[in-house]
C-alpha cells in the first residue's frame, strides 16, 4: 500500500481552502450578515487582521495587476482595467433610481385612493408596494455601493503597487524624488484618484435623475413651467476658482516644510516672529481664496439646498399665475413635493463633485510626473555602489556580491527579516551569522527574541546593534564578494574586536572570500593582503600595512588618531551602560512599550466629545448660534409653505376660512414663505462659512505659534514629521472637509426633524412610531460606533504600515537592488496592501450593514406612517390635504437617514484629525516671559560666567558634564574638541537651545540667562552655527529676512564676506531668487557669515561656519571677523588648533569635560596638535 503525503501547501493555500469551506452564500454576502459577528467581536474586545472577513482571490494585488498595463496617462489606463465593473455598478445604480421614482409613481395613486374615497384594502396594497420598491432600491443602492466601495479600494491598490514598483527603480541620482513626496503619491493622490471614481458614478446617477424631475415638472405643470426652471441650475458655471486656492496652498505648504528644516538658524537669529508673520501671511492669502471660494461654494450650496424649494414656489407660482390653483389635483401637487424633495440628492453632490474631480485630475498630473522620472539602468547582475557623485555609474562586477553600508539600514521588520532580508531561512546558517555578528545575547534581550519588530515604530537599538544587524544581512547573503563601507564604524571598541575577529580573521566567517573594506581605522587593515590609500577620490598608494605605516603620512596620521579614539574609548567605557542581557527586567520594558504603544493609539471615541465645543470655539460662537438659528427658521419657513399649500388645496378648508379670497393671496403668501426660507438659508451659511474660516484661521494660528514656542530639542524627526502632517493633511481637512460633514449632517438632523413635525402635526398618534425609530437610531449607533473606531484605528495601523514599508523600500532602493530584492520587496509591499484593502473592504461593509438595517426600519416607518394617515383618513380624523401632505413629505426619510448616518460616520472618522490640532496647545514651550530686569544696553561687556554646565540629550545622553568656564569681556575665547565633544551643545546652551540641568548657571554680565524670554536673549547674542540654511527666496531676503537693513548695508556684508562675486552672476542681484540647490556649500557658508555680520552684538559664537569655504576666500573672511568684532567678546569653536590660533585663550573639552585652559602658542608648543593633546590627557 502507497501513501502519498501533498506537502507542498503553503500557508495561504491552506487557509484558502478552510475559507472556501466556510465561504458565506450570497444572501449572506448581499444582507452583511457576517459583519455581525465582526462587530459583536469589536464591542468586546479588541480585533486583529484575522478578525476581518478574508480579502477574495480576486481582489489580491497578485490577481489585480494581472494583465494591467500602465500607459502614459494613469486615469485612462485605470479606467480602461475597471470600466466592466463601472459598468456594473452604474447598471445597479440606474436600476435604483427607477425603483425610486416608481414609489413616487404609486404614491401618487395611494393619494389619487385618498381623493376617491378608496377602501382600507386599497390603501395597504399600494403601501406594500411602495415599501418593496424603496426596500428594492436599498437593496440595489446596497450592491452599488459595494461595487464601487470595491473599486475604489482596488483602485488604490493598484495605484500603490505601480507607485511602488516606479519607487524600487528611480534613480538616486537626483533629489527631486524624496520619502515625504513618495508617501503624499501612495496617500493623498492616490486616494483622490479613487475617491474621484466615487463622484463619477454620482455625477452621472445625478443627471439621470435631474432629467426625470425636469420631466415630471414638465409632464405636470406644462412647458411655460419647465422653462423657468430651466434658467436656475445656470449659476452654476461661476465655478473657477478652485486651482487658485491648490497654488496657494501649496505656496504655504512648501514653505513650512522649509521653516521647519530651518527651524534652528531662525531660533538663532531670533526670527520667529518674522517668519510667524510670513506664515499667517501666506495663511491669510489662502484663506482670502478660501473664503470667496466658500463664498461662492455657499452660494451655491444654498441654491442647491434650497433648489427643491426654488422649483417648487417658482413651479406652483407660475402655475398659479397662468390657471387656477385649486384645480391642480392633490396627487399631482404633492407628488411633485416628493420629487422635490428628491432633487436634493443629486444637487448636494454638484458642489463636492467639481472640487473632488478637480484635486483628481491635480493628484493624476503628479502620479504621471512621478511615473515617467527617470529610472536606474537596469541589469541583471548586481552593481557596487559608489560614493555620490555628479553622476551615478554603475560597476558590473559579479553576479554573486554583498554588501554592507556606512550608514546601517533597519526595516520596520523582525530582526529575523532584518537578517534574512528575502533569502530562505537556513537555521545552520542563520546561527552561525547571528553568532559571527555576536548578536546572541541582543537577541535574547529583546521582548520577543529575533521576532521583536524594529524599525522607526518598533524597538529602538544602539548604532552598534544597528551596525550588527546590516553586517549579519551582509554575510548571510551568498556572495563571492563582500563589500564592507565601515560596516564596522558605529561598534563600540569590545564588540568590533568581538565581530571582527570572528568575521575577518583567517578562520572567520569570510575566509576563502573576497572582502573589500572601506574604513579609516587602520587597526582593522592589519591582516589585509592589499591596502589602498584612497586621497580626494584618487588612490595616492598601495601596499601592505607595514609598507603603508612607514611611507604614507596619511596612514600615519589615520593611525595615530585611531590610537587616540582608541584610548578614549577605554578611558569612558566606565561610564557606558551595561549591555543589557537575559538577566535585565524584561517585564518592565514590555510594560513601558505598551504604555507608549497606547498613548499612541489613544482611542478617539473619548476623545471626540469636546471636539466640536473646541471647533465651534475656534470659529464664533455668535456666528455658529446665528448659523443655527437661521438653519431652523428655514424649515419652520419650509414647513409652513408646505401646510399653506396643504390648505390652499383643501376646498372644506378654503370654504370655511378663505372662500373668497383671491388668487393672489395664496401667490403673496407662498412667496412669503419660500422667499424667508430661501434668505434664511443664505444668511445661515454666510454666517457658517464666516465661522469655517474664523475657525481655520485660529486652527492655524494655535499650529504655527507652538511650532514657533517648542524648544528645539522636541524637533525631533518624528516630531518633525507630525508636525507637517498638522500643517498638511490636519489643516486641510480642518478647512474643508470637517465643517462640510458636519454641516451636512447637522442639516439632514433638522430635516428629519422637520418632515416628523409635519406628520406628527397631521397625524399626533405618530408620534409614538417616531420615539421608537429615535431610540432604536440611537441604540444602533451606540452599539455601531465603538466597532467603527475600533476597525477604523486597524485600518490607520496597517496603513502606516504599508506607507512605512514602502517608503522604507524607497529610501533604500540602492541596497534593495544590490541585494537584488526588487520583486521580494514588491511582494511584500503588495501583501500589505492587499491588507490594507481587506481593512478598507471591512469598513466598507460595516457602513452597508448599517445602512440596510437603518433603510429597512426606515423604509418600515414610512409603511407605517401611510397606514396609520389611511385609517385616521377613514375615520375622518384628518382630511384630504393633510393626509397627502404627510405621506408626500415622509418618503424621502429613509434618504435623509442614510445621510445623516453616513456623513455622521465620516464625521466621527476625521475627527480625530481636529484632536491632533487641539493637541498642540499641550506641546512644550520655551521661556517666552523675563523673569527679572533687562537693561536696554544688556550685554554691556561680553563678561561670561559658566558654573556646573550639565546638558543632556534626549534626557539620557550626558553630553557636557559639570563644566565651568569664566570669559573675560572682549576677550577672544576658543574652544576644540574631537566631533561629539560637547562643542556644539555649548553654544547653544549660550542662547538656551540644549537641555541644561536645573542646577546649571550661565551668567552674562553677571544676568541669568535662563531667567530671560528666549526672545531677548538670542537677539543679544550672536551665534553662527554650522550648517546654513537657505530659504526659497530672493538672495537679499535670505541675508536679511526681516529686512531691517538697507541696502546698503547688506552690500557691505557681501562685499565683507566675499560674496560680491557671485552676486554680480546673478541676473536680478541680490532680488534673485535662489534655494538650497541653487547654491553650493561655501556660497551657503558665505551667506551665513553675512546675516552674522549684519546682526552684530556684543557677544558673538562662531562654530565652525567658515569649514567649508575654500582658501583664500576663508583667510578674508576670518580676517574681517577679527577686525569687525574687537570690541566684542568672541568663542570661536573649532576641530584644530590652527581653527583658534588668534585667540586670547584655547579650553580642550572631550566628552563634555574641560582637559586643559591655555594660550593657543603654548598649546602648539607643548603638543603640537588636538590629537597629541588629547592622547597625553589620556593616558
Amino acid at each position: 500500500m502507497n501513501v502519498s503525503l501533498n506537502l507542498s501547501k503553503n500557508a495561504r493555500q491552506i487557509r484558502s481552502e478552510i475559507n472556501e469551506v466556510k465561504r458565506p452564500s450570497k444572501i449572506s454576502k448581499l444582507l452583511e450578515l457576517t459583519v455581525s459577528k465582526l462587530l459583536y467581536k469589536c464591542k468586546s474586545g479588541t480585533i486583529t487582521i484575522e478578525d476581518l472577513p478574508e480579502l477574495e482571490d480576486k481582489k489580491q494585488s497578485q490577481k489585480v495587476m494581472s494583465g494591467y498595463k500602465w500607459k502614459r496617462r494613469v486615469m485612462f489606463s485605470i479606467l480602461l482595467k475597471f470600466w466592466k465593473s463601472f459598468a456594473c455598478a452604474f447598471t445597479f445604480r440606474v436600476l435604483a433610481i427607477f425603483s425610486d421614482y416608481a414609489s413616487m409613481l404609486l404614491l401618487k395613486y395611494l393619494i389619487d385612493s385618498a381623493e376617491i374615497k378608496a377602501s382600507l384594502f386599497n390603501f395597504f396594497v399600494i403601501s406594500v408596494l411602495i415599501l418593496f420598491f424603496m426596500q428594492l432600491k436599498s437593496i440595489l443602492l446596497g450592491v452599488h455601493t459595494y461595487l464601487v466601495g470595491e473599486d475604489s479600494a482596488l483602485m488604490i491598490t493598484v495605484l500603490n503597487n505601480i507607485i511602488v514598483k516606479k519607487a524600487l527603480h528611480v534613480t538616486t541620482e537626483k533629489k527631486e524624488w524624496n520619502r515625504t513626496k513618495v508617501k503624499k503619491l501612495l496617500t493623498t493622490h492616490s486616494e483622490a484618484v479613487s475617491n474621484a471614481l466615487i463622484y463619477v458614478h454620482h455625477s452621472c446617477s445625478a443627471l439621470i435623475e435631474l432629467v426625470i424631475v425636469i420631466f415630471w415638472i414638465w409632464e405636470t405643470l406644462g412647458t411655460h413651467t419647465i422653462i423657468v426652471v430651466l434658467i436656475i441650475p445656470f449659476v452654476y458655471i461661476t465655478f473657477n476658482i478652485i486651482d487658485s486656492y491648490i497654488y496657494k496652498k501649496s505656496m504655504r505648504v512648501e514653505f513650512e516644510k522649509t521653516v521647519l528644516k530651518s527651524m534652528e538658524t531662525i531660533k538663532l537669529f531670533s526670527w520667529e516672529s518674522h517668519f510667524m508673520n510670513k506664515l499667517n501671511h501666506l495663511r491669510a492669502k489662502e484663506l482670502s481664496i478660501f473664503g470667496k471660494t466658500s463664498s461662492i461654494n455657499t452660494f451655491m450650496h444654498s441654491l442647491n439646498v434650497t433648489f427643491p424649494f426654488v422649483i417648487t414656489f417658482v413651479s406652483f407660482a407660475v402655475y398659479g399665475l397662468q390657471y387656477n390653483i385649486s384645480e391642480l389635483r392633490f396627487e399631482d401637487a404633492f407628488v411633485l413635493i416628493a420629487v422635490f424633495n428628491y432633487t436634493r440628492r443629486p444637487l448636494h453632490l454638484i458642489i463636492p463633485s467639481l472640487e473632488v474631480f478637480n484635486k483628481a485630475f491635480h493628484s493624476t498630473t503628479r502620479i504621471n510626473q512621478f511615473l515617467i522620472a527617470k529610472e536606474s539602468p537596469k541589469s541583471d547582475t548586481k552593481s557596487l555602489p559608489q560614493a555620490p557623485t555628479d553622476t551615478q555609474v554603475d560597476f558590473v562586477v559579479s553576479k554573486r556580491i554583498s554588501f554592507a553600508p556606512a550608514n546601517p539600514y533597519i526595516f520596520s521588520q523582525t530582526l529575523k527579516e532584518n537578517i534574512l532580508f528575502g533569502n530562505d531561512y537556513i537555521k545552520t546558517k542563520y546561527d552561525k551569522v547571528v553568532t559571527a555578528c555576536d548578536l546572541k545575547k541582543d537577541i535574547f534581550a529583546l521582548p520577543r527574541c529575533d521576532a521583536t519588530m524594529l524599525g522607526d515604530k518598533g524597538f529602538p537599538l544602539s548604532p552598534t546593534q544597528q551596525a550588527q544587524i546590516s553586517l549579519a544581512r551582509c554575510l548571510y547573503d551568498d556572495a563571492d564578494i563582500y563589500a564592507l563601507d565601515k560596516a564596522f564604524a558605529l561598534m563600540d571598541s569590545s564588540t568590533l574586536n568581538k565581530v571582527f575577529q570572528r568575521v575577518m580573521s583567517e578562520d572567520g566567517y569570510l575566509s576563502g572570500k573576497t572582502a573589500i573594506l572601506a574604513t579609516n581605522n587602520v587597526e582593522l587593515t592589519k591582516s589585509f593582503s592589499t591596502i589602498h590609500i584612497l586621497n580626494e577620490g584618487t588612490i595616492e598608494m598601495s601596499g601592505s600595512y607595514e609598507h603603508l605605516l612607514g611611507s604614507s603620512k596619511i596612514m600615519k596620521r589615520l593611525f595615530e588618531q585611531s590610537q587616540i579614539e582608541k584610548i578614549l574609548e577605554e578611558k569612558y567605557s566606565d561610564e557606558k551602560p551595561i549591555r543589557k542581557t537575559v538577566a535585565f527586567n524584561v517585564e518592565k520594558l514590555r510594560k513601558s512599550k505598551k504604555k507608549s504603544m497606547e498613548s499612541d493609539r489613544r482611542s478617539p471615541i473619548v476623545e471626540n466629545r469636546s471636539i466640536y465645543y473646541f471647533y465651534l470655539r475656534s470659529g464664533s460662537f455668535v456666528f455658529s448660534a446665528l448659523y443655527v438659528v437661521l438653519l431652523i427658521c428655514r424649515f419652520v419657513f419650509q414647513s409652513l409653505a408646505f401646510f399653506w399649500l396643504s390648505f390652499w388645496l383643501d376646498p372644506l378648508w378654503r370654504k370655511e376660512e378663505c372662500e373668497n379670497c383671491p388668487q393672489f393671496v395664496f401667490i403673496q403668501t407662498l412667496s412669503f414663505f419660500g422667499v424667508s426660507a430661501i434668505f434664511s438659508t443664505m444668511l445661515s451659511y454666510a454666517f457658517f462659512v464666516l465661522t469655517n474660516v474664523q475657525a481655520s484661521k485660529t486652527l492655524y494660528h494655535h499650529i504655527s505659534n507652538s511650532v514657533f514656542t517648542v524648544p528645539i530639542s522636541f524637533l525631533t524627526q518624528k516630531n518633525t514629521e507630525g508636525l507637517v502632517q498638522l500643517f498638511t493633511s490636519d489643516i486641510d481637512i480642518a478647512d474643508s472637509q470637517f465643517p462640510m460633514f458636519f454641516k451636512f449632517s447637522f442639516e439632514s438632523s433638522l430635516h428629519i426633524v422637520m418632515i416628523f413635525a409635519i406628520v406628527c402635526v397631521n397625524v399626533p398618534f405618530f408620534v409614538i412610531f417616531v420615539l421608537a425609530f429615535l431610540i432604536f437610531i440611537v441604540g444602533l449607533l451606540k452599539f455601531y460606533f465603538p466597532a467603527f473606531h475600533k476597525i477604523f484605528q486597524l485600518e490607520e495601523q496597517k496603513r502606516e504600515q504599508f506607507l512605512c514599508g514602502s517608503t522604507e523600500y524607497f529610501e533604500a532602493r540602492l541596497l534593495v537592488r544590490i541585494f537584488g530584492k526588487s520583486r521580494q520587496a514588491l511582494a511584500k509591499s503588495s501583501g500589505q496592501a492587499d491588507i490594507l484593502t481587506q481593512c478598507r473592504v471591512a469598513k466598507s461593509s460595516t457602513l452597508r450593514w448599517l445602512s440596510l438595517r437603518t433603510e429597512f426600519v426606515a423604509n418600515l416607518l414610512v409603511f407605517s406612517s401611510f397606514i396609520i394617515a389611511a385609517i385616521c383618513l377613514k375615520v375622518n380624523y384628518i382630511g384630504d390635504a393633510q393626509f397627502a401632505l404627510s405621506v408626500a413629505s415622509i418618503l424621502c426619510i429613509t434618504e435623509l437617514v442614510s445621510t445623516f448616518i453616513r456623513t455622521t460616520c465620516i464625521l466621527e472618522s476625521i475627527a480625530p484629525h481636529i484632536q491632533n490640532i487641539s493637541n498642540v496647545m499641550d506641546f512644550p514651550k520655551e521661556q517666552l516671559i523675563d523673569q527679572c530686569t533687562i537693561r536696554d544696553s544688556w550685554p554691556d561687556n561680553g563678561k561670561i560666567d559658566i558654573n556646573n554646565l550639565n546638558v543632556f540629550v534626549n534626557k539620557e545622553k550626558h553630553v557636557i558634564k559639570d563644566l565651568s568656564l569664566h570669559v573675560d569681556e572682549r576677550e577672544k575665547f576658543g574652544i576644540i574638541g574631537k566631533p561629539g565633544s560637547g562643542k556644539t551643545q555649548l553654544a547653544l546652551t549660550l542662547v538656551a537651545m540644549s537641555s541644561a540641568d536645573e542646577e546649571s548657571r550661565v551668567l552674562v554680565d553677571d544676568q541669568d540667562i535662563f531667567e530671560m524670554s528666549v526672545k531677548t536673549l538670542r537677539s543679544r547674542i550672536t551665534v553662527v552655527p554650522q550648517e546654513a540654511k537657505i530659504f526659497e527666496d530672493t538672495l537679499r531676503n535670505n541675508i536679511d529676512p526681516c529686512c531691517q537693513f538697507a541696502d546698503s548695508d547688506v552690500w557691505l556684508v557681501i562685499e565683507a564676506c566675499q560674496l560680491k562675486e557671485f552676486v554680480n552672476t546673478l541676473p536680478d542681484g541680490i532680488q534673485q531668487y535662489v534655494s538650497a540647490e541653487s547654491m553650493n556649500e561655501e556660497q551657503k557658508s558665505q551667506i551665513n557669515a553675512c546675516r552674522a555680520l549684519l546682526k552684530g552684538g556684543q557677544i558673538f559664537v562662531i562654530d565652525q561656519s567658515m569649514k567649508l569655504m575654500k582658501e583664500p576666500k576663508r583667510s578674508l573672511v576670518e580676517e574681517t571677523f577679527r577686525q569687525s568684532l574687537k570690541q566684542s567678546t568672541t568663542i570661536l569653536i573649532g576641530e584644530e588648533l590652527q581653527d583658534v590660533q588668534h585667540c586670547d585663550k584655547v579650553v580642550v573639552i572631550e566628552n563634555g569635560v574641560v582637559l586643559i585652559t591655555d594660550t593657543p602658542q603654548n598649546l602648539r608648543a607643548n603638543f603640537g596638535s588636538l590629537q597629541q593633546c588629547l592622547l597625553n590627557f589620556s593616558r
